[in-house]
């Protein structure tokens, strides 16, 4: 199979315009706080505007009861195109898979040492995108955590964040399995422009020890009710 139709078969994560967002609540702002990252702001900026339509709708995590529908984010297989579309800061791709994989060709996964972050592509968030999940392994202390925040632009182009979750040695072991379930649409409901708004996802190993590898990066387009 070509890499073209290797590549159409993966889901397609919406990338968008930066369009202008209502600005931060005070509250957001306490919880994420404001930075000013030009190599994100580029990418979203650069990004061209497509509707939230164009999604290959799977189920990858109906083996542990889970049979709600997901899409996989831009290159949230991280394979060897994610070095490419993917800000892996001080991450970096290793060659180890997630064995539950849908992708068994894309042989590579997503390393954090200790203090290390990595950000997913721009894709497109809606009030029916409500969760996120993926598949993780602790590969360090067991006092290391595994931070997951949604990054995105306010009308001004000042970057915000918002804390999705925070993983502990409870939620994942040194075995591949998926990650607890994140609210995703929720926490930025009041921040849709026109129904929907870019985000990216970002990953960051905290705690002395810290490691983990991430994979197969899902969103749930429609819910579990």
């Amino acid at each position: 199979m070509s890499p073209l139709l290797d590549r159409s078969r993966r889901a397609l994560a919406c990338l968008a315009v930066l369009t202008p967002l209502v600005a931060a609540s005070a509250a957001q702002a306490d919880r994420g706080g404001v930075s000013h990252g030009a190599p994100m702001l580029a990418q979203a900026a650069a990004a061209p505007h497509t509707p939230c339509t164009e999604r290959m709708i799977e189920r990858p995590f109906a083996a542990w009861d889970d049979n709600a529908d997901y899409f996989l984010v831009k290159e949230g297989d991280l394979g060897s195109d994610a070095n490419y579309d993917w800000n892996l800061g001080s991450g970096e791709l290793i060659a180890e898979n997630n064995p539950f994989s849908l992708y068994t060709a894309e042989e590579s996964s997503l390393s954090l040492g200790e203090g290390a972050s990595a950000e997913s592509p721009t894709f497109c968030v809606t009030v029916d995108d409500p969760t996120m999940r993926f598949f993780v392994r602790n590969t360090g202390a067991e006092t290391g955590t595994l931070k997951v925040q949604a990054v995105y632009f306010d009308e001004n182009f000042e970057e915000h964040t918002y804390l999705l979750g925070t993983l502990t040695s409870e939620d994942a072991g040194d075995e591949w399995a998926p990650s607890p379930t994140l609210e995703l649409a929720a926490p930025l409901v009041e921040l849709l422009a026109d129904g929907e708004t870019p985000v990216s996802l970002r990953f960051t190993a905290e705690g002395e020890g810290s490691g983990w590898l991430v994979d197969d990066v899902y969103v749930d387009p429609y819910g579990k009710g």
